[in-house]
């Protein structure tokens, strides 16, 4: 065990994207070993959401940022989800609807590029290195870790039956435009198939490819071989 009385460094940890089984799991591994080679680790609250919403001003940065530790992931740590909770932002995506209201001042467009207070924040943070997890739209970093893991729950469940995953009940369907997170229109270029909690679903179209307004029909209609145009012209062929 590294010597804890000496910290080599802060490690940042956030989830984006839909909230699925292995977050937690993951969270709790990156931290544990995070912590006994010697760094200090922070889990940043609804993924890069949280990094947008700092205000430095304000001083506000411990309502998106918690201290981890192995007491914190280990009683989460067989737990589906992600008890940082998660969030669909990208920080060079912003919708105007999105934007903190202590920077609508400086960013006022239908879409706003806010890469940089992120990396201010991140930097007020006193964060060396950040770890994303997640999938495409959460950054490389979540890539990067992804063959660990792999390798990880491949031990992990080596012996065991393989089983498909059963979707819980009560779960809303919707398909969200990947670059915005938000209802996917016909223009959308990349949609997918989502699940949200009642109540928790994007309630607004996608201001980035906003040519068309209305959402497509629900998922289990969708042929994936068609286009997102062909899907919203007949939603359910035959």
């Amino acid at each position: 065990m590294a010597n804890i009385n000496k910290i080599k460094g802060t490690i940042g940890i956030l989830t984006g994207g839909g909230d699925v089984p292995g977050l937690n799991p993951a969270i709790r591994a990156v931290t544990v070993r995070a912590l006994r080679e010697g760094y200090r680790v922070l889990g940043i609250r609804r993924g890069w959401a949280g990094l947008v919403e700092i205000d430095r001003d304000q001083k506000n940065g411990s309502d998106f940022v918690m201290n981890l530790t192995e007491e914190v992931v280990n009683k989460v740590g067989r737990t589906g989800g992600t008890f940082l909770h998660s969030s669909r932002t990208r920080p060079s995506h912003v919708p105007k609807t999105a934007v903190p209201d202590h920077l609508r001042d400086s960013f006022s467009g239908e879409t706003n590029d806010l890469t940089k207070e992120v990396l201010a924040n991140i930097e007020h943070l006193g964060i060396d290195t950040l770890i994303p997890i997640g999938g495409k739209s959460t950054g490389t970093g979540a890539m990067a870790a992804l063959p660990i893991w792999t390798q990880v729950v491949r031990a992990a469940m080596a012996g065991r039956p393989a089983r498909e995953f059963e979707i819980p009940a009560g779960l809303v369907h919707v398909q969200t435009c990947l670059e915005s997170g938000q209802l996917a229109t016909p223009d959308c270029p990349q949609v997918i198939d989502d699940l949200f909690l009642p109540g928790t679903e994007p309630d607004e179209s996608c201001t980035i490819h906003r040519q068309e307004t209305a959402p497509l029909g629900d998922f289990k209609e969708v042929d994936r071989r068609r286009t997102p145009r062909d899907r919203w012209e007949d939603p359910a062929p035959h």
